[in-house]
């Protein structure tokens, strides 16, 4: 499951620097270019949040179910 959360993770980010990149060299100084990419990184940082929240719960029952302490 963790290698699936690093891939998912790694395409995701990578998909949103590459609609970031598009729309700089689109029309790096229209408002609505701005928008858009102020936008984007909204959701990269919430789906950076999800993503370790997901590694922590992983971990978590990794932990639970081992009896260790997660790290």
């Amino acid at each position: 499951m963790e290698k699936a959360l690093a891939v998912f993770a790694a395409r995701t980010m990578k998909a949103a620097e590459n609609l970031a990149a598009a729309g700089q060299e689109a029309a790096p100084a229209t408002p609505d270019a701005l928008a858009v990419m102020a936008q984007m990184e909204r959701l990269v940082g919430r789906l950076e949040e999800r993503m370790a929240g997901l590694t922590a719960e992983w971990f978590g029952s990794c932990a639970e179910s081992s009896g260790a302490m997660a790290p």
